[in-house]
């Protein structure tokens, strides 16, 4: 157990980075979504997708959301990939340990968030070398969701966890200790919650007047009380009000997870992994996750090179977005491509 100096410390560490956050979103009126925030559930990542766009007959894929196993079992049952997987969700280490059985050398599984990915490689000798394909998925998995101990669905009662990991902070125990400034921060940075500062009143004042915030059902309770006294939802419409709900479970859930931060990372580690050529396939969820994947992803969309006089400046591109590869997924969520040049 924290106690609540630790979780106020661990509070403050995080949000911090959220000035970094913010300046890497500045202009990209990427809040101003339409789509669902709770709509998609992270699934396999159909390798018929994929496979086009690798060069390499013998590819060394990354997968960073390994999950049931699914996308990795497929692209090494079908092809000569070579694949390491990775996971946070300690669920994950049967599936890891089925790959590693049934595929040998040929794959070789991690269980950690994916900043933890140099120490675990480091740890075990390993030389990843140069990958031709990283694959993530920022979604929930359907079997994540249905556990209700887990707390990321808003349907039925379910505990209030929302790690991937099982480790730290859970969303209960935040919003037991946030305060005003920092929870709206939270919501609206990481979920684009409108309105934050009064949902995050309206949350926090549920705990001043002593009454728990337990259960996603306690917590889809206050929302929806929230969203129903506040005038501005009046002429929005239920749709736009009910999304704004989702937006603030999924900012939460973005939130204990630490998945701004992580996403950064894992876009700055496949600028060093991928060879030429190679491809970063990402599965949003939301307009939120595209447009901070993408933002991310052209943070710093091209270097120039040296200068020779009487010469025009060599501009060097670090990634393109493979044209047609922006697919609609049948789940609700969005495949994007990207090529690193």
């Amino acid at each position: 157990m924290f106690s609540k100096l630790q979780i106020l410390t661990m509070l403050t560490s995080t949000i911090s980075k959220l000035f970094m956050t913010k300046m890497v979103c500045r202009g990209a009126n990427m809040f101003r979504c339409t789509t669902s925030a709770a709509k998609h559930f992270s699934t396999n990542i159909d390798n018929s997708i994929v496979m086009p766009h690798i060069q390499s007959s013998y590819p060394v894929v990354l997968d960073l959301t390994l999950g049931d196993g699914g996308t990795a079992k497929d692209l090494l049952s079908n092809t000569s990939s070579k694949v390491v997987g990775l996971d946070c969700d300690p669920k994950c280490m049967q599936t890891i340990s089925k790959l590693q059985e049934e595929f040998g050398e040929r794959f070789t599984g991690y269980l950690g968030k994916w900043s933890d990915l140099p120490m675990l490689l480091n740890r075990d000798g390993v030389e990843l070398g140069a990958c031709d394909a990283v694959i993530m998925d920022m979604g929930v998995s359907t079997n994540q969701v249905l556990d209700k101990d887990r707390g990321f669905s808003m349907e039925g009662s379910g505990v209030l966890d929302m790690r991937f990991s099982m480790e730290g902070l859970t969303c209960e125990q935040i919003l037991r200790s946030a305060e005003l400034e920092s929870l709206s921060r939270i919501l609206k940075v990481y979920g684009g919650v409108l309105k934050s500062r009064t949902v995050a009143r309206d949350i926090l004042e549920r705990k001043y007047m002593m009454e728990e915030i337990e259960t996603t059902d306690q917590l889809l309770e206050v929302l929806q009380n929230s969203h129903d006294r506040d005038e501005f939802w009046e002429e929005k419409g239920e749709k736009l009000k009910h999304e704004n709900i989702q937006k603030v479970f999924l900012g939460l859930r973005m939130f204990v997870n630490n998945e701004l931060n992580e996403m950064e990372f894992a876009i700055r580690l496949a600028e060093v992994v991928l060879s030429k050529g190679g491809v970063l396939v990402c599965e949003v969820g939301s307009q939120v996750e595209q447009s901070l994947v993408t933002k991310f992803i052209f943070r710093k969309s091209a270097t120039v090179g040296n200068v020779e006089e009487g010469r025009a400046p060599v501009v060097h591109q670090l990634w393109e977005l493979v044209e047609g590869t922006s697919l609609e997924m049948e789940e609700g969520g969005t495949c994007l491509i990207f090529r690193r040049c």
